[in-house]
């Protein structure tokens, strides 16, 4: 099944890869049908969909829940920001892109630094979003003390509402802005622009894992 922001009965990843979208999850005979029918399940999390596909419909599905369904073999590669650990898996990076800031609309456009953040108050999502998950990181890492907003926002475009209503910042990939006339500023650490990742992660143990590396590998390069 593919899982993320779209899906339709059957979609053509570009590079003509086929990924087929099957009904029924798990099993020992689902997964030999789909190495003889050469069907392959992949799945999205929203932040790291971008423009990987290009299929109608509308399904969503959470890291959490694509990072679950790959540990028990419901799918066969998943694509999410490139956080949090699973040792025994492959991961290939396929891209990155710049995160932006977005507050409420000002004079000024300038980059904001990384060590800027220390202090404000942040719009996050849902803790099953890639996107917060690569935020708690980012912070963490860099020992910068936020204060996250009371509500959660239920989507990008409630992000940028709520941040340009002086709710707090909300840090945004930057292909996730509603239109390129928001107003937002490039989020930098030493000059250079802080960058999201992300990776395409597979079972090497899997009887499909050879087509996953050459899936990941057209994925990456894409970018």
């Amino acid at each position: 099944m593919l899982f993320g922001e779209d899906c339709s009965d059957e979609v053509r990843l570009r590079r003509g890869v086929r990924l087929a979208v099957v009904d029924v999850l798990g099993g020992q005979d689902l997964l030999e049908r789909r190495v003889a029918t050469n069907e392959r399940r992949v799945g999205t999390q929203r932040v790291a969909e971008r423009d990987l596909f290009a299929p109608a419909g509308a399904v969503r599905r959470h890291q959490v829940q694509v990072c679950a369904a790959l540990l028990v073999g419901d799918l066969d590669l998943i694509l999410i920001p490139s956080v949090g650990p699973l040792p025994r898996y492959e991961h290939r990076i396929i891209a990155s892109e710049p995160m932006v800031v977005v507050e409420p609309r000002t004079a000024d456009t300038a980059p904001m630094n990384l060590d800027d953040l220390h202090g404000k108050q942040l719009i996050l999502m849902p803790d099953t979003c890639g996107l917060t998950t690569f935020t708690h990181e980012l912070t963490r890492t860099h020992d910068l003390k936020v204060r996250p907003y009371a509500g959660e926002a239920s989507s990008y475009r409630v992000l940028e509402e709520w941040a340009n209503m002086g709710l707090g910042s909300a840090l945004v990939p930057r292909s996730k802005l509603s239109s390129a006339d928001t107003h937002h500023r490039p989020l930098c650490l030493d000059g250079q622009e802080v960058e999201i990742f992300y990776e395409a992660v597979w079972d090497p143990n899997s009887p499909l894992a050879s087509d996953m590396e050459i899936l990941a590998s057209r994925l990456a390069a894409r970018s």
